[in-house]
């Protein structure tokens, strides 16, 4: 939702001030968002998947008045192929040369929680993985072996990306 200065809603926004946004019929969950210079909105998170039950990470982009910006990834939302069934994104951030990097964790254990792998991904602006980063756009680093996760994200001065979080 998009609130005016006074802190009531802002109709421009959505509808009446709020977009609600359903993808599968449970679980769609937003972690972090960020906004474009152009006004467009990124949000990361998972959707779940309906046929597998994996969530899934995902990237979705709104427009800067709150509906799904249908020209980034595949009709607003980017995801990543998952064997298992916990992955998520729970940061975003804008790169200065406008690509988007989203991190969290990525389950590689198809029936338990206690094997991820830090998730970092990276799309160009139109929400196409980037090629040139990591295995095809997905970078998962694993720590030791156990629960690596990520919490926070960040693109310092130098244009690294600093991610935070713990590991067991």
């Amino acid at each position: 939702l998009r609130l005016n200065p006074n802190g009531t809603l802002d109709s421009t926004f959505g509808t009446n001030g709020s977009t609600v946004t359903s993808f599968s019929v449970q679980n769609d969950l937003t972690q972090a968002m960020t906004q474009q210079s152009d006004g467009k909105i990124l949000i990361s998170g998972t959707i779940l998947d309906t046929v597998t039950f994996f969530n899934v990470p995902s990237i979705i982009r709104f427009t800067e008045n709150g509906f799904i910006d249908s020209t980034f990834g595949t009709n607003g939302v980017v995801q990543i192929p998952v064997i298992a069934v916990d992955n998520e994104l729970t940061s975003i951030a804008i790169q200065a040369n406008g690509k988007i990097v989203a991190a969290g964790h990525y389950s590689n254990i198809f029936a338990g929680f206690d094997d991820f792998d830090i998730l970092v991904i990276r799309v160009d602006s139109t929400g196409v993985l980037d090629s040139l980063f990591g295995n095809g756009g997905i970078v998962k680093t694993s720590i030791n072996g156990g629960v690596d996760d990520s919490f926070g994200m960040q693109i310092d001065l130098e244009g690294k990306i600093v991610v935070c979080g713990f590991t067991s």
